[in-house]
């Protein structure tokens, strides 16, 4: 099986939350993530990345209830919290240069997006996003 690579996001820099165009996969036993985040200027009070499952039609993130599932939790009460979104960076509160990875061992063919929220005073930082699925 041979490994598809693709960049979502060229190098950008964002100055608040967004996300990346929709992507179709084909049913994938491996999809590897990476994010990098260039130096940064202002200050960053949080910044998330996450990958999420969209709806097709709406190009909205799909809800709960949706089939494809990328993160199960369950919460203190017992509660199952499964949510169409998974993280890879959460909570980053600084403007220095790092990158991150994220791996699913199995990836429903479907239509997907990376999203994003940064949040600060005058928080700017370049972004870079890629994939491989095999």
């Amino acid at each position: 099986m041979s490994l598809k690579q693709s960049t979502i996001v060229a190098t950008q820099t964002i100055t608040g939350s967004g996300n990346s165009v929709n992507f179709s996969l084909s049913t994938a036993t491996m999809l590897h993530a990476t994010v990098v985040l260039g130096t940064g200027s202002g200050t960053i009070s949080d910044l998330d990345v996450w990958l999420e499952c969209c709806d097709d039609a709406t190009d909205s993130i799909a809800g709960t209830n949706f089939t494809r599932k990328l993160a199960q939790e369950i919460d203190a009460n017992g509660t199952d919290v499964t949510t169409a979104r998974s993280n890879i960076v959460n909570n980053k509160t600084t403007t220095t240069a790092e990158k991150y990875g994220a791996d699913y061992h199995y990836i429903p063919s479907g239509t997907y997006r990376f999203a994003w929220t940064l949040a600060g005073t005058t928080p700017s930082i370049p972004l870079t996003i890629q994939i491989g699925a095999k």
